[in-house]
């Protein structure tokens, strides 16, 4: 009997039971119960819920290191510094501080005021501030998108922003960032309602004016999106026969934009023009320089496809939130398949055709605004978020959908330039992120875009080879749409569970170990310093969050010192990390700095913070007065070796204050130094029961057993050394001399 030819095979069907179980998927979600309004309810409330659970736990602890730079600790502090001085003290601005007028004059301020009111002044309180905004942001964007569109999408865009980590985690610190990004969906909101009564566009021009005059300049970038969507509107009834142009829709919006334009002028800006002119000025060119995206062609296309990721591909944003990133590049890609050229760009008029605009070029217009910034640390991505999570939803609506708008489809020129510019980037950035999580190395630049371009030609080829064959088959009868439903299901739970994942993963990775140096340590050094102190430097503000002690803020980082700083505020204090900070205060200030005296140490995010007195240094007649506490005076004994004195001083202020650190850590190094391991031993145990999340601590305490261990001979000293060891290793992971160390006792 002759053997079948591989031609006369054909492939196997699926079997019924395969089908039935896809088309079951399908006709699972099309429950009634999964359109009801009980439904709708739950699912909001869980959504919201679990990112009201990721913004209030542990919720006066250190933020996480989700970024290289320092801001998350030093920054958040300053933003709210004015309303916590008017909540205290009954005055907003203690010490003429107009240098910070964006910070007294933001909405920022009036919020966190409202909320110290009511709830009082503290770390918790002020971090409740921006988990408020940020779930507030995130209601008035559901229902924005739910009134437009449907509620897949808008449940979809929610379920994204809701499990975020980075969205929440930057949400649980009053950033400006925050506060811009919410009245910017607070204006979006009152557009999209504004399509059945247009005087809504009033409300919405002024709170997106709001979002740039009083949360932050950056957020400009909106009104590219803005006016792009009035011009639609503007035009919506515009034809050949009937060329009737609608102004009403930029009138409007021009009246409440303007309205903040103008309150901002007379109120922020003319009052403190120099001030104004000289942060803005700083801040755009002064600090980072001109950016390098504009200095060359070479340097746009550096900014453009590197967008930060080669040397810091861990603070990435697209590093960290994989699935967003692809859902929303290919929800970028759709758009304009659908808008594939500039013609069908404009005679998409309709309300879906205008927020889809608005969202696509507000993901567009804040991502070109982030890329040609020489510095961009990871609050400034917070605003591509919000779009990419209604991208993402956007496509997997229509993914769902059974819709045949892809027949109807011709590339245009718009098309092939985003198509080209996206997959490029995409194929780019996977590129530099695998091979410098591979080797450890960075990769050449022209040499991964060189490789990019090759895969974005394939994709190209194969984008039109696949547009064709969709042409030439569009007649064809259309395939089983129960089975290829319930498939689409699969790959949209599948993409779903995956987003929860990496978040999850990454908010476990958090939650199972938070740290409280910030708070312990500014509870202690309210103890530390008399009520009358001023503290100032970048962690000034961040270490009087959780006391009752007076600060002004300062970066001495800047392009132009006041040479009258410490005579113009009478600061007695000055809370700065070894670096940067440091280097620069002595070196624009020597005569005051060299005089010095540091009264305390503190490790923060793994890097120390010393605490330096230079009250009587400053020739400022108010800080001159301030007169030492108890534990200055033991301390100044110490240093000026004086151990008895000091012992005495030190043993008298923590029977005074016996809930703080810095009394027992330096009576530790007395007790220490006068030979008594076991006072030394009492002494660092009690520190560690104020502040049991400081790695130091414990390898200071693991030394001491070692030392036990030597003078004893005894084992268990060896037991407890590692133990203390470990701790201290699982606190502070980047102490490789530590971990060298214990790998040495242990012996392996």
């Amino acid at each position: 009997m002759k053997s079948p030819n591989k031609k006369d095979k054909k492939p196997v069907p699926p079997t019924k039971e395969t089908k039935d179980k896809f088309a079951f998927l399908a006709k699972f979600f099309q429950d009634p119960f999964f359109s009801s309004k009980l439904f709708e309810i739950i699912l909001f409330a869980s959504i919201l819920g679990i990112a009201l659970l990721g913004g209030m736990l542990f919720l006066h602890a250190d933020p996480p290191q989700i970024s290289w730079s320092q801001d998350v600790a030093t920054d958040p502090p300053q933003y709210t510094y004015f309303a916590r001085n008017h909540a205290l003290w009954g005055s907003w601005d203690l010490f003429g501080h107009n240098r910070f007028i964006f910070f007294l004059k933001s909405f920022t301020t009036v919020f966190s005021y409202l909320v110290f009111s009511l709830f009082g002044t503290g770390r918790f309180q002020a971090n409740l501030v921006a988990v408020i905004l940020n779930l507030l942001s995130m209601t008035l964007f559901f229902l924005a998108l739910k009134k437009v569109f449907n509620k897949r999408v808008a449940f979809f865009t929610l379920f994204f922003l809701g499990i975020n980590y980075i969205f929440i985690m930057y949400g649980r610190n009053p950033f400006l960032e925050i506060s811009a990004i919410f009245l910017i969906i607070l204006g979006f909101f009152f557009m999209v309602y504004s399509f059945q009564k247009r005087w809504l566009l009033i409300p919405s021009g002024l709170f997106i004016a709001a979002g740039i005059f009083f949360g932050k300049t950056m957020a400009a970038f909106i009104l590219g999106p803005c006016l792009g969507i009035l011009l639609l509107w503007m035009f919506e009834n515009y034809s050949a026969s009937d060329r009737k142009l609608d102004l009403k829709p930029m009138l409007y919006f021009g009246i409440g934009f303007s309205a903040i334009a103008l309150f901002w002028m007379f109120f922020s800006y003319l009052p403190a023009k120099k001030e104004v002119a000289s942060y803005l000025g700083e801040q755009a060119f002064g600090l980072y320089g001109f950016p390098i995206a504009f200095q060359s062609v070479s340097g746009f296309i550096s900014a453009l496809f590197s967008f930060g990721i080669e040397t810091r591909v861990y603070f990435n944003i697209f590093f960290l939130m994989p699935v967003l990133f692809l859902l929303s590049f290919l929800g970028v890609i759709w758009y304009f398949i659908r808008r594939s050229s500039f013609k069908e760009l404009i005679r998409s008029r309709d309300n879906r055709s205008k927020v889809e605009f608005f969202l696509a070029f507000w993901f567009l217009f804040s991502f070109f605004l982030v890329m040609c910034l020489n510095y961009r640390p990871l609050r400034y991505h917070l605003y591509l978020i919000p779009p990419m999570c209604a991208l993402s939803g956007l496509f997997l609506d229509s993914f769902l959908s059974s819709s045949g708008s892809r027949n109807n489809f011709r590339p245009g020129v718009l098309f092939w330039f985003f198509f080209v510019l996206s997959v490029t980037f995409f194929a780019n950035y996977v590129i530099i992120t695998g091979y410098s999580l591979i080797t450890g190395k960075e990769i050449q630049l022209i040499t991964s875009l060189g490789i990019s371009l090759f895969i974005t030609l394939l994709s190209a080829l194969s984008f039109y080879y696949g547009y064709i064959r969709a042409r030439a088959g569009r007649n064809k009868p259309a395939t089983d749409g129960g089975r290829q439903g319930g498939l689409k299901w699969v790959v949209v739970l599948v993409l779903l569970l995956l987003s929860i994942w990496v978040n999850l993963d990454q908010f476990m990775a958090w939650a199972s170990s938070p740290k409280y140096s910030l708070n312990r340590m500014s509870i202690d050094l309210g103890k530390l310093l008399n009520q009358d102190a001023v503290l100032s430097g970048p962690y000034g503000p961040a270490l009087a969050w959780d006391n009752k002690l007076k600060n002004i803020i300062h970066m001495f980082g800047v392009t132009k010192p006041d040479p009258q700083l410490f005579l113009t505020y009478p600061i007695t204090h000055l809370a700065m990390e070894r670096g940067g900070n440091r280097e620069r205060a002595f070196q624009d200030y020597p005569e005051v700095m060299k005089k010095s005296q540091i009264v305390a140490t503190y490790w923060i995010r793994n890097i120390p913070v010393d605490i330096f007195r230079i009250a009587e240094n400053t020739n400022n007649p108010v800080a001159q007065k301030y007169q030492l506490s108890d534990f200055e005076k033991g301390r100044m004994f110490l240093t000026e070796g004086k151990t008895d004195s000091a012992r005495i001083m030190l043993e008298g202020f923590v029977a005074k204050q016996p809930e703080n650190f810095s009394g027992y850590q330096d009576l530790a190094e007395i007790y220490y130094q006068s030979g008594d391991l076991n006072k030394t031993e009492t002494a660092l145990k009690k520190a560690i029961r104020f502040h049991p999340t400081d790695f130091f601590v414990y390898q200071q305490l693991g030394s001491l057993y070692m030392d036990f261990l030597e003078k004893t001979e005894e084992e268990i000293y060896k037991s407890k050394a590692i133990g203390a060891w470990e701790q201290s290793i699982k606190l502070c992971p980047e102490n490789l001399g530590l971990v060298a160390q214990l790998r040495q006792l242990r012996g392996y």
